[in-house]
């Protein structure tokens, strides 16, 4: 019921918990009950905590009540000995049948929620859903780690990463997995982070503002994750980094990035595909660089289609392409800062793109095929070293 329930930790440097769920049960918060952490029960930056601690499968958490860490009133209130070490809720082992749904997490010291599976050798986390529930100034808001069968939706997320950059939702070693309709702000990493290996995951109808990077995919060593579909997000404003990245390392395979909008990207690029395989950036919306542009690519085979490139400001580029064998169809560009389309590849086909700046291949590529584009500015081809068909384009200033 309604009322502020002072909890502590059971065993502090042996289990950390206050609440143990080591049973199956349907553990209900009600609307205007508030679990807190005791003033002073964290008292140097060794110590870890856990809110509530979930041991146990087929466990229930729901109800509009709050979960306060109480980060202001610990005498030490750091996040701890690492990021994982301070959390609201810890599901810990190869569970099963998993919900949290309504609940308020607030003024967490580390993470909000992380889900911990074990690994691929013993068993991992399964059929788990996290929905309508509200993060609040946490420094990491939900982590998966070693999940499958992972229903993220409806969530909202506001983070507090005044004490070093982390993601808002952070998806490890996770297959079939959706992260959708969410609203996300303030994380100086990415609003959501999909790396290490995993498949079948969809990120989906997220709002995302004023984060680091938008939405990151990829793994900078090891293996990166494959089958991801990362469609219809807003991410206003990234801050430091990309709107969405591949990243840079062993990146991904089959990655498909549709139909988002991404708006007032103020450091780097909208799009930006360091590394991976088998890439398609198709119907995308992007508005507003401050500098940068608004798609680098330098994945071979990367296919770049039917998007909106709009006020890209500075020198930067509409689509900077780097990579070999990759086609550039039907994007419309306009106020570009510098060139409409700059090829830094071979064997590219370049075909029915209609944009207000100047198509320029000018490293020494070769092989490229530029066919049925509307250009007001023409097409600069000094640099390449083996003719260039540039037949049907129209309009523009020839260097040839």
């Amino acid at each position: 019921p309604a009322g502020t329930y002072i909890v502590s930790r059971v065993d502090p440097g042996t289990t950390n918990y206050c609440l143990n769920i080591n049973k199956s049960l349907h553990l209900h918060i009600h609307a205007g009950a508030t679990i807190k952490l005791a003033d002073g029960d964290i008292t140097n930056a060794t110590d870890p905590a856990y809110m509530i601690y979930i041991t146990a499968s087929n466990v229930y958490v729901s109800g509009f009540g709050k979960l306060d860490m109480n980060k202001s009133g610990q005498t030490d209130s750091t996040i701890g000995p690492n990021i994982n070490s301070r959390i609201g809720i810890f599901a810990d082992g190869a569970l099963d049948n998993l919900a949290i749904k309504d609940i308020e997490i607030y003024d967490a010291l580390g993470n909000g929620i992380y889900l911990n599976g074990d690994d691929a050798t013993t068993g991992v986390m399964t059929n788990v859903s996290i929905t309508n529930t509200r993060v609040n100034l946490a420094r990491e808001g939900i982590l998966f780690h070693w999940a499958n069968n992972v229903r993220c939706t409806n969530n909202t997320l506001f983070c507090d990463n005044s004490t070093g950059a982390q993601d808002a939702i952070e998806v490890s070693e996770c297959d079939n997995f959706i992260v959708n309709n969410n609203y996300i702000q303030g994380a100086l990493g990415s609003g959501v982070d999909i790396f290490a290996a995993g498949e079948q995951c969809t990120c989906n109808g997220n709002v995302i503002v004023e984060c680091g990077n938008g939405i990151a995919v990829g793994n900078t060593s090891g293996t990166g994750p494959s089958s991801v579909t990362v469609a219809g997000n807003v991410i206003e404003s990234p801050l430091t980094t990309f709107g969405i990245s591949v990243t840079t390392g062993v990146g991904a395979d089959r990655v498909i990035i549709d139909g988002n909008i991404i708006r007032d990207a103020q450091s780097q690029h909208c799009i930006d595909i360091r590394t991976g395989s088998n890439i398609s950036v198709i119907n995308n919306l992007m508005d507003t660089t401050s500098i940068g542009d608004g798609v680098i690519n330098f994945v071979d085979g990367t296919l770049i289609s039917g998007n909106n490139i709009f006020n890209i400001g500075g020198s930067g580029k509409g689509i900077r392409n780097d990579g070999d064998n990759c086609t550039i169809s039907n994007n419309k560009m306009l106020t570009i800062g510098g060139d409409g389309i700059e090829l830094n590849g071979a064997n590219n086909f370049v075909n029915g793109n209609n944009l207000s700046a100047e198509i320029i291949d000018d490293n020494g590529t070769s092989n490229i095929k530029i066919n049925n584009n509307v250009t007001t500015s023409g097409l600069d081809n000094t640099g390449a070293t083996t003719p260039i068909d540039h037949d049907n384009i129209i309009g523009g200033v020839w260097t040839v």
